[in-house]
C-alpha cells in the first residue's frame, strides 16, 4: 500500500509483530556474537604485536602479527565490508615495533 508517498506492509493483528520481533532479536545476537568476535581479534592481535616486540627480528612472530592484525581487520568491518580497522594500519603497526631506530619516520 502506498500512503502519503511512502510504501508500507499491513501486517495482521498479532503474528506480524512476533516476526518483527524474532528479527530484531537475531539480529541483536549476531551483533552481540560479532562484537565478541571482534573483541577477541583484538587482544590476539594485540599480544601478536606484544610477542613481537619482544623479538623484533623474528620473521615468524612478524607473520604470526601480521595474520592476527588480518583476522582482527576482517572482523571489525560490518556486515557490508566497511570500516574496521585498516589493512594497511597493520602494516603500519608492525613496521613501527620492527623499525631500527634511525628507520622511525618522525611524522
Amino acid at each position: 500500500m502506498v500512503c502519503g508517498g511512502l510504501a508500507y506492509v499491513a501486517f495482521p493483528p498479532g503474528r506480524g509483530w512476533v516476526g518483527i520481533l524474532v528479527g530484531l532479536g537475531a539480529a541483536f545476537v549476531v551483533e552481540f556474537l560479532a562484537e565478541g568476535r571482534r573483541a577477541e581479534a583484538w587482544r590476539a592481535y594485540i599480544g601478536g604485536l606484544a610477542r613481537l616486540a619482544a623479538n623484533p627480528d623474528n620473521p615468524d612472530l612478524r607473520r604470526e602479527a601480521l595474520v592476527l592484525g588480518l583476522r582482527y581487520s576482517e572482523a571489525s568491518r560490518d556486515l557490508s565490508g566497511r570500516g574496521g580497522y585498516p589493512e594497511e594500519a597493520v602494516r603500519r603497526d608492525i613496521a613501527a615495533i620492527t623499525a631500527q631506530p634511525d628507520q622511525v619516520d618522525p611524522a
